[in-house]
């Protein structure tokens, strides 16, 4: 799923170098034309010049020409969706949403009104920009409803692939310097960046952030909170890891740009072993004959009910207990399954049992309240890229079925 708004952390640095070009007065007499028809939908002429310029004034970049079209066309099919389902935003919400669309650039909505009139841009080009992504995303929570929810294995794994239960945590400041090639400033802001990089004091540094920064840091000094290493960017990973604290990097030059941080406080993040606090597991005694055939029927610990039902309603035990009080043979297959995993053990005369996995909770230890927020923050990671997945999915079928024309 495309994300609910376009990134904007240099929105205010990248669009003062941007200007409008008003149409001519031809282009002005077939503004309203209609170029694309989407079932029955049209797309003006007008909306793609106004899209169009909305994406430059927010420093978006690449082909503008083609992401407007395919945008606008994907638009089309999301609001038709949202109203195929009864879905529709009302105007305080639609405004409440643009004015934290405003907000993400330091602006309150007449300002940013003011920004987007001075680039030829109507507010109601972005009003319909914001409308679309908002009610996409209020379609896909209704249309895929407790599909995005993770289990605690997803979570595990994610940590131990990020390195999220140890490594490195960093402390860090940033500042961002305008450097567009013209009028001279990106060469003041390459002697800028020079003079703010041979800094080793962490007060001086915040000073010149708050002086010179565009960033939305600037009125914290440029002053970072707490990360863990693996989230920082993969290339400006070496790059912080070779400073010393009070030490600033060199000048990273971005386009129209420049970056500059300053490490204040590294700290290795010690592993925690979880303590398991209890286990939900099942067995089962199946024939030996149809075990196979049973087992790749099974997805979740209550599809063992119908097997048990099938076989007379017996064998079958459902217990939550801590590790010490489960049988030691159990306790070593269930400690190398996830939740919903299954194994196989040798059962009485013809017969095998089935041992599966339904659920593992952990003891929560002092101090381990860091920890809890670290995995609600991946769990909300995992559930996002999953909706996104099924959204994306969604919006293919629905563009897929649709009638697409250009007269």
């Amino acid at each position: 799923m495309s994300r609910v708004f376009a990134p904007l952390s240099l929105f205010a640095l990248v669009a003062m170098a941007l200007s409008f070009v008003a149409p001519t007065p031809a282009a002005a007499q077939k503004k309203f034309d209609v170029v694309i028809q989407v079932n029955n939908m049209a797309i003006t002429r007008y909306e793609i010049d106004q899209r169009q310029n909305f994406y430059k004034a927010i420093g978006q970049r690449g082909n503008l020409a083609k992401k407007t079209e395919n945008d606008l066309i994907e638009d089309r099919l999301r609001m038709q969706a949202a109203r195929n389902m009864g879905l529709q935003l009302t105007q305080e919400a639609l405004t409440q949403e643009l004015e934290n669309f405003a907000g993400r650039a330091d602006l309150d909505l007449r300002q940013f009104e003011q920004f987007l009139r001075s680039r030829g841009v109507d507010l109601q080009t972005a009003s319909d920009f914001v409308e679309a992504n908002v009610t996409w995303r209020e379609v896909v929570r209704a249309r895929f409803a407790g599909r995005g929810e993770v289990t605690e294995a997803e979570i595990d794994r994610a940590l131990a692939n990020s390195g999220g239960r140890g490594g490195l945590r960093v402390l860090i400041s940033e500042i961002v310097l305008p450097a567009r090639p013209r009028g001279g400033e990106a060469r003041r802001a390459k002697r800028l960046a020079d003079r703010i990089s041979r800094i080793r004091s962490a007060s001086a540094f915040s000073a010149e952030a708050r002086r010179h920064s565009f960033a939305a840091t600037r009125n914290k000094g440029g002053r970072l909170n707490w990360m863990d290493l693996n989230e920082l960017p993969a290339p400006l990973r070496p790059i912080i890891l070779g400073l010393k604290p009070g030490e600033v990097t060199e000048p990273l030059e971005v386009p129209n740009a420049i970056l500059l941080f300053q490490l204040r406080e590294i700290e290795e993040i010690k592993p925690k072993r979880r303590k398991t606090a209890a286990l939900e597991f099942a067995t089962i005694n199946v024939p030996e004959s149809r075990a196979a055939d049973i087992m790749n029927r099974i997805d979740v610990c209550d599809d063992l009910y119908g097997v048990a039902k099938r076989l007379g309603g017996k064998d079958l035990e459902r217990d939550t207990l801590k590790p010490s009080q489960i049988d030691q043979e159990v306790a070593l297959q269930l400690a190398n399954l996830d939740a919903d995993e299954l194994t196989i053990l040798p059962g009485p005369a013809g017969m095998t049992r089935i041992v599966m996995l339904c659920g593992r909770s952990f003891e929560l230890a002092t101090g381990d309240e860091g920890e809890e927020a670290r995995r609600a923050q991946i769990a909300e990671q995992l559930r996002q890229r999953r909706l996104s997945s099924l959204a994306d999915g969604y919006l293919q079928e629905l563009r897929a079925k649709a009638t697409i024309v250009r007269p």
